[in-house]
């Protein structure tokens, strides 16, 4: 997944804001899922409202606790062979909640800019999605930010 976030520094260790993510990969939907129209990719997205505490946020290496709270979109659409020409999409948006906790380490390169790398686990309840379930999107990640700004 790829995305972007924004939020309000407070005192150099709150940080509160929003984001939104999207996969960049083709998922094959299950083949049981709507077979009359034939194969189908998985596209999801997730966004919701942010919060970070950056421990000793000054230093040159630092922790952080982070969270997502909000919501994920799940959407069945046309399987042509490439992820990103297909638009058709077949059948209704699913909605879910989500919560997604993660803890980072990160570098501070320079005074508007740092880097970090850190693991998250997603949470999801209340997917009702024809073919999928709650668990098929709850999963363990790893990422890599780049943050630039005022901190």
């Amino acid at each position: 997944m790829i995305g972007g976030r924004g939020g309000w520094v407070i005192g150099h260790s709150l940080i509160l804001g929003g984001g939104g993510y999207g996969m960049v990969t083709e998922v094959d939907a299950p083949s049981t899922v709507m077979p009359q129209e034939g194969p189908l990719d998985i596209r999801f997205e997730t966004f919701g409202f942010e919060m970070e505490y950056v421990f000793d946020p000054m230093s040159l290496t630092h922790m952080s606790f982070y969270t997502l709270i909000g919501g994920g979109a799940v959407h069945y659409f046309k399987d042509v062979g490439s992820f990103s020409s297909s638009n058709q999409q077949i059948g209704e948006t699913g909605f879910m909640f989500l919560v997604e906790p993660a803890i980072n380490a990160e570098l501070n390169v320079i005074e508007w800019f740092r880097v970090g790398a850190g693991i998250s686990y997603r949470f999801v309840t209340g997917d009702d999605h024809a073919g999928l379930n709650n668990d098929d999107f709850k999963t363990m990640s790893f990422s890599v930010t780049l943050k630039f700004g005022a901190f």
